[in-house]
């Protein structure tokens, strides 16, 4: 899924130039989104799976908070979320 973002520019209300911007969007199933954090090194705090605060995978977004990156003597243990994290439980 490419959607497109046009820019036009006016200068006086006049149309002087516009850009055309494909932005790449991806989807990713649930683990996937986790792991994409995860290969990048940062720390995964909580997750959940909406706005509404539904249960990481269940709800309509995939929202992770995190934070990082891991530095690198700790890196065996920031890589590994937490338990509640891994379920999609808050972590409050």
């Amino acid at each position: 899924m490419y959607p497109e973002l046009v820019y036009r520019r006016y200068v006086g209300g006049v149309w002087v130039e516009d850009a055309l911007l494909h932005i790449p969007r991806r989807c990713y199933a649930p683990d996937e989104f986790a792991q994409v954090i995860l290969d990048h090194d940062f720390r995964i705090i909580q997750r959940w799976g909406g706005y509404a605060g539904e249960r990481y995978g269940e709800g309509p977004e995939l929202v992770a908070q995190f934070s990082g990156p891991c530095h690198q003597k700790e890196r065996d243990t920031c890589r590994t979320p937490p338990a509640a994290a891994r379920r999609g439980t808050p972590m409050l």
